[in-house]
């Protein structure tokens, strides 16, 4: 997938009259910016967005707007697949503004990864969490759990 192809998907929330975009293919610096900020907030040090991780082309981070404001993001990053050898990609991080939440919006931050994660050839999504029922909510698998952290995966 290009670097500059752009997939639009219109969200609708009954609590918001406001339309929620989820953007993929996002290269805007000072919207990228945003969600780093944000990122290095929560888990520091949050240094970039990689292009590649461990030999992996990995997709761009995927933006949630209201109107062209970010209101929250996620973005993808290379690691080992659990229990194997080679290498699968993995959501690294998923945010939403404290205002936003409650609307569904990691959710589908979510299912868009999952798609553009098959777009990238990939039969299998990983995340590691301390949130796993936002990702049991949308059909991932517990993979393993240890001291609060679960590694959660999604055949696509």
């Amino acid at each position: 997938m290009s670097e500059n192809t752009h997939a639009l998907i219109k969200i609708f929330s009954s609590k918001e009259l406001e339309m929620i975009q989820i953007k993929t293919g996002v290269t805007n610096v000072e919207d990228l910016s945003v969600l780093l900020k944000w990122l290095n907030e929560l888990w520091p040090p949050f240094v970039s967005f990689d292009a590649e991780k461990k030999g992996l082309i990995l997709p761009q981070p995927i933006l949630a707007y209201e109107n062209d404001k970010v209101v929250g993001g996620l973005a993808f990053t290379g690691y080992e697949k659990p229990q194997q050898d080679d290498i699968g990609l993995w959501i690294n991080a998923v945010y939403v503004h404290e205002k936003w939440r409650g609307l569904k919006i990691a959710s589908k931050l979510i299912r868009t990864a999952e798609i553009v994660a098959t777009q990238y050839g990939h039969e299998c999504l990983y995340a590691q969490t301390d949130v796993p029922h936002l990702y049991l909510n949308n059909g991932w698998k517990i993979v393993s759990e240890n001291q609060g952290n679960t590694v959660l995966s999604k055949s696509l």
